[in-house]
């Protein structure tokens, strides 16, 4: 039996987080704002959460460089500790915050490559809610095609992105 390993690593290692936030920051001429990891064993195994507790309210301040990093997370497909949870949690923040047409873009982009996958998720209702909020526009031509999806409940995302009234969920 293999141990899934749940420890922060790789980009999602709460260090490299912050570094990649700061990165943002320079990127778009932002001053960074101080970003604590929350304490305790969380934080010591470099787990995600630690950092992106922190981070959830500067995307919801409107920080465009903390909307980066919340991009980013729901653009993983890689599973960590919490991981369902703070990608819906940025998700909904991204849901209440003004973003610019590149970042609409990226959101798009995932939403409807996640749906041609049949990759659905727990935090993927708040993706579809997201993608709703910024507007599906340029990519409703290839959510049309996904109407027939042999999978029921992407017949009843694409519904929902472009009708807004899916009717009822699939059994």
């Amino acid at each position: 039996m293999q141990i899934l390993r749940l420890d922060g690593i790789g980009q999602w290692r709460n260090s490299e987080i912050v570094a990649r936030y700061r990165r943002w920051c320079m990127r778009l001429g932002l001053r960074p704002a101080e970003l604590v990891a929350s304490s305790g064993d969380m934080a010591e195994r470099g787990w995600a959460n630690a950092i992106i507790g922190p981070i959830v309210p500067l995307i919801a301040a409107g920080d465009e460089a903390a909307a980066w990093i919340g991009i980013e997370m729901i653009e993983e497909d890689g599973g960590f500790a919490f991981g369902r949870l703070l990608k819906a949690r940025c998700a909904r923040e991204l849901r209440r915050t003004p973003l610019n047409e590149k970042q609409k873009h990226h959101i798009r982009r995932r939403v409807v490559a996640m749906l041609e996958r049949g990759f659905l998720p727990h935090e993927f209702r708040q993706y579809s809610r997201l993608a709703r909020r910024v507007g599906i526009g340029p990519v409703a031509d290839r959510l049309e095609v996904l109407r027939g999806h042999a999978n029921p409940w992407v017949g009843w995302y694409v519904t929902y992105l472009l009708d807004g009234h899916p009717g009822q969920k699939p059994a």
